[in-house]
């Protein structure tokens, strides 16, 4: 994950994103603290409610008690990797609603298409601008509701 140089303090509206509602949950699954914790803050300051699982299995779990608007499914994680997470949550009842974001740093050609079919909605790789991320997010959550 990378910044933007020309980032902003206000809600992504100078570059054409809308503010979020303030309802909007996301579900962050990453193993990489300092990249959960600047996703987490970024996501944070943008209006938008984030929960933290540090892989599969917390982020299956934390689904079972309820599920998110969105969910930001890192790949390569131990215990549970996201593309295994991703499968279970779309089992569980209403998952096939939920958007499904995955991401890998490791970036090989025939990971979109991995991703896809295990029921993200979407892939991005690593690194990412945060504006990018945040557009998807907007998109992703304005065709949901």
């Amino acid at each position: 994950m990378t910044s933007d140089t020309s980032q902003n303090t206000n809600t992504g509206a100078g570059q054409g994103f809308p503010a979020p509602p303030s309802a909007r949950h996301l579900l962050l699954v990453e193993d990489h603290e300092p990249a959960l914790v600047a996703v987490s803050d970024y996501l944070a300051s943008k209006g938008f409610k984030v929960t933290a699982a540090r892989n599969g299995a917390e982020a299956v779990a934390s689904c079972q008690g309820g599920l998110p608007d969105l969910i930001l499914m890192d790949v390569q994680m131990p215990l549970m990797d996201g593309l295994e997470a991703t499968q279970r949550i779309r089992a569980l009842p209403g998952g096939k609603a939920v958007k499904i974001v995955t991401f890998t740093a490791l970036a090989m050609q025939d990971d979109q298409t991995r991703c896809l079919a295990a029921g993200a909605d979407a892939y991005m790789s690593k690194p990412f601008r945060f504006s990018e991320l945040l557009g998807l997010i907007n998109r992703l959550t304005q065709s949901s509701g």
